[in-house]
Order: structure tokens, then sequence, then C-alpha cells
């Protein structure tokens, strides 16, 4: 018998604001932005029909809160912001421009560790809505071929 493959995945909402400061123009301003983040976990279903037999209650309340710890109603700065240096409540500062990219690859980076090495865990995909008309993605894993 095949073992089949599936996804679940975890919607959850953050406000943010951030300035990048390598991006001349508008965004050189402290904005923020209502991000609307989207984690898709592909892999296998085991015997009793769970992707890589996760309990989802118990990743939907990791991912959650992580998201709400580190991100939700902060203030996102490269650490090279001369920003950065102020004690600002809420700052969060990060190894480049807090992009909406580079934003969803470290939240992937992060998924990546959690759970990535999980068996039956094939792939991590995390999607940010940035406004209702733009958004990115970043992913990691890959499915086998088999």
């Amino acid at each position: 018998m095949d073992i089949a493959r599936s996804s679940i995945w975890i919607e959850h909402n953050m406000e943010i604001a951030h300035r990048l400061l390598n991006l001349p123009g508008k965004c050189e301003n402290i904005h923020g932005h209502s991000m609307h983040v989207k984690m898709t976990i592909f892999g296998r279903v085991d015997e009793n029909g769970i992707l890589a037999g996760l309990d989802f209650g118990s990743v939907k309340k990791v991912f959650r809160n992580y998201i709400d710890e580190l991100f939700d109603h902060h203030l996102h700065l490269n650490q090279e912001d001369p920003w950065s240096l102020l004690p600002l409540p809420g700052l969060v500062t990060w190894p480049g421009d807090p992009t909406t990219e580079n934003l969803a690859r470290w939240i992937c980076e992060w998924a990546w560790q959690t759970w990535g090495m999980i068996v039956g865990v094939e792939q991590i995909v995390i999607t940010i809505q940035e406004t209702k008309t733009n958004g990115a993605q970043y992913a990691l894993g890959a499915f086998s071929e088999d």
C-alpha cells in the first residue's frame, strides 16, 4: 500500500512596524502592516491519517505563540539601523532588513528547525500576505522522488 502525501496549514495574523534601511524611498520610514501568515507543512500521512504524526493542536499553539511573542506588535529593524541602538520597547533586530521576503525566510527557518527533522515532514512553506494584494513566500525541504 502506498503512503499518501498531504499537507496541513495554519494561519495567523501579526501587526508589525518596521523600516527598511537598505531600500531608499517611503519604506525608509517606520510604518506598519497587518500581515497574514500561513504555514503549510507537506509530508506523509501515517497509518492513523495524521500528517507525520503531528498533533495539529500542538503545532497550531507553538506556531501562533511564536508569531505572537516575536513578531506581533513589535518594531522590527535591521541590526545595522541606527535606531536599533535606542532602548525602544518591543524592538526586535535582524541581520538584514525586515522585508516581507526576509520575514518569510526567518519564520520558515524557525519552522524547519522546529518540525523539519520529524520523519514524514518533507517541506515547509511560509506565505506572508503583506497587504491585500501583495506577499512573499519561502520554502524549505523538498518532496522525495519515490
